[in-house]
């Protein structure tokens, strides 16, 4: 299995956002719950961001788009798909993360906000999607940069 930090790269080659995006999962910590929680909550804050823009229907069928996409690369994501409606229920995209060894849940978590912000880009393009969602990316990577890696 080739390990996660080479599939994150793979993501989406010569995505400036790609980087921010595994900082952001990795900054939750390595136990695929922590990476499970970490992304259900930058999903909350993506959704606060686009909630006025495109509704919350709006905003379910993007993170449905983008689990669909996504589990063509990593399977075990379509099993969260069918809580994704009208309304972003992330307890099944939580727990089929949790599920996951750690190398495979953070490359899935990471795979899955790059498709994301792939499809919102091609949406409403990538310097408004970029706009849209940079409070969210400088927030996580501080959040990184202060959190305390002492045993």
């Amino acid at each position: 299995m080739p390990n996660s930090s080479a599939r994150v790269s793979d993501i989406s080659a010569g995505s400036h956002d790609t980087q921010r995006i595994a900082t952001a999962v990795a900054s939750g910590g390595t136990d695929t719950a922590q990476i499970a929680d970490t992304l259900v909550a930058i999903y909350a804050q993506i959704e606060a961001a686009l909630v006025p823009i495109v509704g919350s229907r709006g905003v379910a069928a993007l993170c449905k788009r983008s689990v669909y996409v996504a589990g063509q690369t990593h399977p075990w994501l379509l099993d969260s798909r069918q809580d994704l409606q009208a309304a972003m229920d992330l307890t099944a995209l939580r727990s089929a993360i949790a599920a996951q060894d750690n190398a495979e849940a953070a490359a899935g978590a990471a795979f899955l906000l790059q498709t994301f912000c792939d499809v919102l880009g091609r949406l409403i393009g990538a310097s408004l999607m970029e706009r849209l969602l940079r409070s969210i990316w400088t927030r996580d990577s501080s959040s990184a940069s202060t959190q305390d890696i002492s045993p």
